[in-house]
């Protein structure tokens, strides 16, 4: 009898590990013959003995095949030198992973980014790329996934509902007809947008300069990066500072000079444009 159905219950990209059950209606055989098409491993025909009363399971493992290639597998039942109509089926072992994921730090934006990478290394069979990103909106969830055919270049503009200064895990993977494999990972934090309402106020007991301003609600960010600089002087006073609220005192400008000052909004390390203002500090009080 032909024995019964079987499954891969264990893949990668070299390996098939193909389960079967013994044939139905019970008959009388001593082992199974297990082959494999393209004949692709060491040992691309194996015979398996049964085991047990009635006879349970049985497994068998193909390695050294080609990342992504389709295979025929076929499994029948051995009586002396009877065989049974075969039982087969087509599966796939896992394609390569692309290699060299990186994005193009020039594109990136508080909308977008422009995202590369290079084929698989190594012998591989496969159709096209996919490529996706977690999107965190307020339902959740991830973006619809683009594809590239394997021809295409490797290249692909990210820009559609992501938030500015939010951190996205970008993925792209091969596939083989519907099998996928690992995939080539990636996180990219999108620039920040600018402050807004950027003010400077000076204290008339202290003489010290505040500043402040406020963010785009659409706009995510950790802190802020405050940087200034005397104006009209090469080698003028300046110094960056970091905070995390929305204002500033600027304690230690020296009097009577022009300064231009700036506050970047700043994510993951990742900083938006600059929104700049002009500021002179009171000159010193006559002795």
């Amino acid at each position: 009898s032909t024995p019964g159905k079987f499954i891969v219950w264990f893949r990668n990209e070299t390996t098939l590990l193909v389960l079967w059950q013994p044939s139905y209606p019970a008959s009388i055989f001593t082992h199974y013959k297990v082959s494999i098409d393209p004949a692709d491993a060491p040992e691309s025909v194996l015979y398996v003995e049964r085991e047990g009363e009635p006879p349970g399971p049985a497994q068998a493992a193909f390695k050294g095949l080609v990342p992504g290639r389709a295979y025929n597998i076929s499994v029948q039942t051995v009586s002396e030198e009877e065989f049974s109509t075969p039982t087969t089926s087509q599966y796939r072992t896992i394609p390569l992973r692309p290699t060299s994921l990186t994005f193009d730090k020039n594109s990136l934006t508080s909308r977008g980014v422009r995202v590369m990478w290079e084929p698989p290394k190594g012998q591989c069979e496969f159709d096209k790329y996919q490529i996706s990103m977690n999107v965190r909106r307020q339902i959740g969830g991830t973006s619809v996934p683009i594809t590239r055919s394997r021809d295409e270049p490797t290249v692909c503009e990210l820009n559609d509902g992501l938030e500015p200064g939010r951190t996205y895990q970008i993925l792209v993977k091969t596939f083989s007809a519907k099998v996928a494999s690992w995939p080539a990972s990636l996180n990219v934090t999108l620039k920040p947008l600018p402050v807004i309402d950027l003010k400077s106020v000076i204290n008339p007991s202290s003489g010290d300069l505040k500043i402040k301003w406020h963010v785009d609600n659409s706009s995510f960010q950790e802190g802020y990066k405050i940087s200034y600089l005397e104006a009209e002087s090469l080698n003028g006073d300046s110094n960056t500072m970091y905070v995390e609220t929305e204002e500033c005192e600027l304690e230690s400008l020296l009097p009577g000079r022009n300064y231009s000052i700036s506050v970047q909004a700043v994510s993951n390390q990742i900083e938006s444009n600059e929104t700049t203002i002009y500021q002179a500090t009171w000159p010193s009080s006559p002795i």
